[in-house]
């Protein structure tokens, strides 16, 4: 909640190092990709909130359900929209209701509604799983 934790650089770093820390506990083999340079942009305490609480979930999902051995955590900045992609090489799943998820899916994708961003979930059987997060960074 610091302001001075608003940057990119510190709030893509913050989650690289808790990515690093939680999957330590864990058999998955945890990569990070992240561009070497940022724009000088902040984000607010509420959007740094929700995409920290969106990365928490999303990573807990790959490290309960997915039964991957890697996963990749990938900041990118396309076209002035940030993403956050955490994808894995695990069992994957295919599209049916989202009920039978229970509601972490939605939570995400509330998650992102809420600072204006997008939620994307791409799931093939045995072929694994892609969360990615979308955010327009104002200009």
């Amino acid at each position: 909640v610091n302001p001075r934790n608003d940057s990119l650089p510190r709030v893509t770093g913050y989650i690289f190092q808790y990515a690093e820390k939680f999957f330590a506990g864990t058999p998955l083999h945890c990569r990070f990709d992240s561009p070497e340079e940022w724009p000088d942009q902040s984000l607010s305490a509420e959007t740094r909130h929700h995409l920290f609480l969106a990365a928490k979930e999303a990573m807990n999902n790959v490290a309960r359900h997915s039964g991957a051995t890697e996963v990749w955590v990938r900041w990118k900045l396309i076209d002035g929209v940030l993403q956050l992609c955490i994808e894995d090489n695990g069992k994957g799943f295919a599209a049916g209701p989202r009920g039978q998820f229970g509601n972490g899916l939605a939570n995400l994708k509330k998650r992102m509604e809420d600072i204006g961003g997008e939620f994307e979930l791409t799931s093939i059987p045995g072929a694994g799983t892609s969360i990615r997060f979308k955010l327009r960074l104002r200009g």
